[in-house]
């Protein structure tokens, strides 16, 4: 983890939210990611994004009466969402940052302090952020452990989207990438200090089962995949990527 923070720490990892770098899988990954938290809005009232750098939702979130709270173990990203708060004339009370780990939820996420119920709240893992996370199963006992409500979002393990990945990764710049596969999942690695894995569904499932909690796997646009509670997958299902 702490070769992870020193990557996103030193500007290294920016490339990869460079929306001029994406490429069209990119980019239709996060219009469906954005069309699913769309059609989950009546479901939830605190929108807490995990992995959040300096917010992707933070202004979604208040234009459509919810609470935001942006997580990240990177102190610049922290001050830079912070700031995007103030630059964008945000309530100050319904969004904020806080600087932590996925490892503790439970500590960072007190629902009370926004006056909101538990399972009005939505953990939200955007755009492979829990591919910068290395113990699934630390982290899925502990959403266990908080009761919330969940949606990871993250790539699939498909041939398709390896060589996507891969192509994006080299289109950041990054150089001599090198692919590893095992029965946990696709990661790619370079000397620049990239490395990201995208979990296989079966491996994650596992995990759930493991942790005693309950998941339901939906695939979209062509690359993704969410895993989330059964109740809201039902939610998700009927919308054509």
């Amino acid at each position: 983890m702490a070769e992870i923070k020193d990557f996103y720490e030193s500007g290294k990892g920016d490339r990869l939210i460079d929306p001029l770098l994406f490429p069209e899988e990119i980019k239709q990954f996060l219009t469906c990611e954005k069309r699913i938290l769309e059609t989950l809005a009546d479901s939830f009232d605190l929108l807490v994004e995990v992995g959040s750098m300096y917010g992707r939702y933070p202004k979604w979130a208040v234009e459509n009466g919810k609470y935001y709270l942006g997580i990240d173990i990177v102190q610049r990203y922290i001050e830079t969402g912070r700031k995007i708060i103030l630059d964008l004339q945000l309530n100050p009370d319904k969004c904020r940052f806080v600087l932590g780990g996925a490892e503790n939820i439970t500590d960072l996420v007190k629902p009370r302090e926004w006056n909101v119920k538990l399972r009005k709240c939505l953990l939200f893992f955007p755009f492979n952020s829990f591919g910068n996370m290395e113990d699934p199963l630390v982290i899925v006992k502990g959403i266990k452990k908080s009761g919330l409500p969940f949606l990871i979002s993250t790539y699939g393990t498909s041939q398709e989207t390896n060589v996507c990945r891969e192509q994006y990764y080299r289109d950041c710049g990054y150089s001599e990438i090198v692919s590893l596969q095992d029965e946990k999942g696709v990661r790619f690695v370079s000397p620049d200090g990239l490395s990201t894995i995208a979990y296989h569904p079966d491996y994650l499932q596992e995990i759930f089962t493991i942790a005693s909690l309950k998941v339901a796997i939906v695939h979209f646009s062509q690359i993704a995949v969410a895993f989330t509670l059964p109740e809201l997958a039902k939610k998700i299902m009927p919308i054509t990527f």
